[in-house]
């Protein structure tokens, strides 16, 4: 699940120009950046079943080693394998 800041309109074509089939919701007004405590876009959370936030990944990285960070620790929640997200993406 992604959120925004954005505007839906421009979301919605992002995704569409990307072909990006994902969840999303859009808050205009920001209130999610004080519920979440964030002041860095874009901030991954990482939440178990239940609520409990397992991991937090701020800002953006292309190399793709944040996202490893937070493969290793979703596989550990799910029970599964991590996926090596810079190998993925060559």
């Amino acid at each position: 699940m992604f959120i925004f800041k954005e505007p839906d309109a421009k979301v919605a074509k992002y995704a569409a120009d990307k072909k990006l089939n994902m969840l999303y919701a859009v808050d205009d007004k920001g209130e999610s950046w004080n519920t979440f405590q964030t002041k860095t876009m874009p901030t991954n959370f990482l939440i178990e079943k239940g609520g409990k936030i397992v991991a937090i990944a701020a800002g953006c990285d292309p190399s793709g080693l944040l996202a490893n960070r937070v493969s290793k620790k979703a596989a550990q929640v799910v029970g599964a394998s991590p996926v090596d997200v810079q190998e993925k993406s060559k």
